[in-house]
């Protein structure tokens, strides 16, 4: 596991790449989802792999977190890496975060009941960080890892999801 100064480097050094030669900055990454039987799924990143299930009330087998807690999950690991990232970058010693990501859904999408909408009414977060720093210390890297979480981008500017269909024959 990284320390303060070790992530410091790293972040100048990623930091000094990028503004050097931009377009390492630029990527097409790929995941790949495998379903054989049931409603689980392998998601396959290439180095690293995880799994994905639905609840058995809707017939998963409730071995894996679902979509949506990934995605979830995605948004509160994806601020807590950047409160550490920006602490590192800025000196300011971050002991722990932790981030609770809170969603409302409305599930009859997933049946096609009513006129309800396949997105989260809402999703917020709270954090909270110990740190022996100074508080506005402190609410300037909150500030920069809010700001820069990708993720959180995301959710909040929704972009075009594009589809190409193959369909074979066993």
């Amino acid at each position: 596991m990284a320390d303060q100064e070790t992530i410091k480097r790293a972040f100048d050094r990623c930091a000094l790449a990028l503004k050097m030669l931009p377009f390492l900055g630029q990527k097409n990454e790929k995941v790949t989802v495998r379903s054989d039987k049931g409603l689980s799924c392998e998601v396959d990143c290439g180095s690293m792999k995880y799994y994905v299930d639905m609840p058995q009330n809707v017939g998963g087998g409730a071995t894996a977190p679902t979509p949506g807690e990934y995605e979830a999950g995605a948004l509160g690991s994806c601020v807590s890496i950047m409160v550490r990232m920006w602490g590192a970058k800025l000196e300011v010693p971050i002991e722990s975060v932790e981030v609770e990501v809170e969603y409302e859904i409305d599930r009859r999408f997933l049946f096609n009941i009513g006129d309800v909408s396949p997105h989260w009414k809402h999703i917020g977060y709270s954090i909270t960080v110990i740190s022996e720093a100074p508080k506005e210390d402190v609410k300037r890297v909150l500030e920069l890892a809010h700001r820069q979480s990708h993720v959180r981008g995301d959710f909040e500017h929704a972009f075009d999801v594009k589809r190409k269909v193959t369909i074979n024959t066993p």
